[in-house]
């Protein structure tokens, strides 16, 4: 006997199957969506305080994207970076990759 999820759409029980994949792709974008903003204010977090050695500057960080990967189960964000050199780029890079 095989057990079959079931919808209520306006009092009619529907087979959950058909709307299986989209609604795992809507319950993905919602998350994805509030996740982006914790990302932006955890790396700009990250950054404070953050000075070139050489000219003083500070880097400029925006959130490009947020994307889930499935093979992973995982979320993964893109950023922007804008710095003075490129070695101070690496630096502030290096403190954004979690681990």
């Amino acid at each position: 006997m095989r057990i079959e999820p079931l919808f209520m759409l306006q009092g009619y029980e529907v087979p959950a199957h058909p709307f299986s994949s989209q609604l795992e792709e809507d319950v993905i974008d919602a998350v994805s969506t509030g996740v982006q903003a914790e990302y932006q204010q955890l790396a700009q977090q990250r950054i404070i305080g953050m000075e070139c050695p050489v000219h003083h500057q500070s880097a400029q960080i925006s959130l490009i994207s947020v994307v889930y990967s499935k093979a992973d189960e995982a979320i993964e964000g893109e950023y922007q970076v804008e710095t003075c050199c490129e070695a101070f780029k690496a630096v502030v890079l290096d403190s954004l990759t979690l681990q």
